[in-house]
């Protein structure tokens, strides 16, 4: 991680299927962006059963700097 790190590359995020089976209702963004640019490496797809709403989406797009 550290090589790639000093390639200017951003660390990974990692979460647990429990963690991805709430998603937080603020960060919608960054999960809309998990879900487009995912590569499943093994296993299930852990965005084939979330329900992710776009409820606060404006608010986020409209408050996050650098998010529009």
């Amino acid at each position: 991680m550290r090589e790639w790190q000093r390639l200017g590359h951003p660390l990974p995020v990692y979460f647990t299927v429990e963690e991805l089976s709430m998603p937080p209702t603020y960060f919608r963004l960054s999960f809309n962006q998990m879900e487009n640019a995912r590569i499943i490496l093994y296993g299930d797809d852990p965005f084939a059963f979330l329900k992710l709403s776009d409820a606060n989406l404006r608010h986020q797009a409209e408050y996050e700097p650098g998010a529009s």
